[in-house]
């Protein structure tokens, strides 16, 4: 009887705990909780931006290579070198820069003073087509938007140059230039994507000279008149192709007779020129 008294309390605590498992189970997970409705995408908008500061030193490029109307052999023109140096402008990433347009086509960046630019790195390693071409090497802002010159001072290099052989030029020192600085293909920055042109030879003035900009994309269709020289936006960008073209225009007095009257009023033309339109396709990811 007593080792029987001893085995009970240890069999009675074993049915207890057997009890407590069954009584109290581990707790369900919550159900998750359903997911916000997804909000529908900002509309894209054009918009007008104020221009960046003008330095209070204004910024200069002295070109190196290619010099201006240089003749440069076709076999050696993927390989050229692009040089230059900068006064009163200091380049470093995330700061200011310099950006490269060749032949109103493609843009390049330049940010690190010990970086090396060829002709070639703007067609994909190939060799140029033979003739007239034009270099631009613009000062830019952190933002990509380019150095506007003062009413003395022009920051930019404007260089034309010669493939394999001299041809007929297409623009001279004295006849208006308009360049396409950005828009680019490339990631969509958070700020916007920038859209910022240039001018050589000519100044706008609402009634006198314009530009006029359109611009297609995914959920965006605008066109502009611009009489005043500032960057634009596109805010809210979606990713996809893209299509620009951007019209240098200036008015003109056209007459025309009503009876016996003759009425001459300014109407507004494009601007004589190969240099005075650019049709340009990016993608924006």
């Amino acid at each position: 009887m007593r080792c029987l008294t001893a085995v009970l309390p240890l069999v009675s605590l074993a049915s207890c705990t057997r009890e407590a498992l069954l009584i109290s189970p581990d707790p369900s997970p919550p159900a998750p909780l359903p997911s916000p409705p997804a909000l529908p995408a900002a509309t894209p908008e054009f918009v007008e931006e104020k221009p960046a500061k003008t330095p209070s030193a204004m910024p200069s490029v002295t070109a190196q290579a290619p010099k201006k109307d240089e003749v440069i052999p076709v076999e050696k023109s993927a390989e050229f070198e692009i040089r230059f140096t900068l006064r009163n402008w200091t380049i470093k990433e995330g700061g200011n820069g310099v950006h490269c347009i060749l032949d109103n086509w493609r843009v390049r960046a330049i940010h690190d003073p010990k970086r090396k630019l060829r002709l070639g790195d703007f067609t994909g390693g190939k060799p140029l087509e033979e003739g007239f071409h034009l270099l631009a090497i613009l000062p830019v802002h952190p933002g990509g938007e380019s150095v506007k010159p003062t009413k003395f001072k022009m920051p930019a290099a404007i260089l034309p140059f010669y493939v394999g052989k001299k041809t007929e030029p297409t623009w001279n020192s004295k006849e208006p230039l308009l360049l396409l600085n950005a828009p680019v293909s490339g990631k969509i920055p958070s700020a916007g994507v920038l859209f910022d042109f240039y001018l050589v030879n000519t100044e706008l003035a609402r009634g006198k000279v314009v530009v006029h900009a359109s611009i297609s994309g995914p959920d965006l269709a605008r066109g502009e008149s611009m009489s005043q020289w500032r960057p634009w936006r596109i805010k809210n960008a979606q990713p996809g192709e893209y299509l620009t073209k951007v019209e240098l225009y200036h008015y003109v007095p056209d007459s025309f007779e009503s009876g016996s009257a003759v009425s001459v009023n300014l109407v507004s033309k494009p601007m004589p020129g190969k240099w005075t339109s650019v049709t340009r396709e990016f993608l924006l990811e």
